[in-house]
């Protein structure tokens, strides 16, 4: 970078973002989980069909790339702004996080937005279920509560935000 056109904070800032970046890139983490992308590539595929059918539309490339981005999205965020605990993998954010990719679906047209969304929605949901058969329960998902919250209860839950993940994917 021009060392005129930047200040000496805006420099320090920008190499530590940069650090980051490169460190997350070099993290196992990231295709440590080849399971999410192939469910990923496998649901874009197959919505990809139920869209468009079998006719190619320039369409579909920033669809797939907004699903491609999404897949490791908030993980990245999370890596970049080195934010622990992640404040995206909760209850609260991703009751905020339905309505706005219903917005983004229905009303942006935005072909990459939609890919985005549905693809960290996706994530979301793989996460919360990875979680629950791990740990039987989805407490830190819900530890933005200050009451416990029973296991009946989150089940409840990870079935609604599953099937509002299906009706917003086919409503796409």
């Amino acid at each position: 970078l021009d060392e005129t056109l930047i200040t000496p904070q805006a420099k320090s800032q920008l190499t530590l973002v940069f650090e980051r970046l490169k460190a997350y890139l070099n993290s196992s983490n990231l295709l440590a989980d080849k399971k999410l992308l192939i469910i990923t590539l496998t649901y874009f595929l197959f919505l990809i069909f139920w869209h468009w059918g079998l006719r190619l539309n320039l369409g579909i490339i920033f669809f797939l790339a907004g699903g491609l981005a999404g897949i490791y999205f908030l993980d990245l965020a999370d890596a970049l702004f080195a934010l622990s605990p992640s404040p995206f993998k909760n209850v609260l954010f991703q009751s905020i996080f339905v309505p706005f990719t219903l917005f983004v679906l229905t009303s942006s047209g935005s072909l990459f937005g939609a890919g985005l969304v549905l693809s960290i929605f996706l994530s979301m949901i793989y996460s919360q279920w990875l979680t629950y058969r791990q740990n039987g329960n989805l407490n830190s998902w819900f530890g933005v509560i200050k009451r416990e919250i029973l296991v009946k209860n989150q089940q409840i839950y990870l079935w609604v935000m599953s099937g509002l993940f299906i009706f917003l994917s086919l409503l796409f």
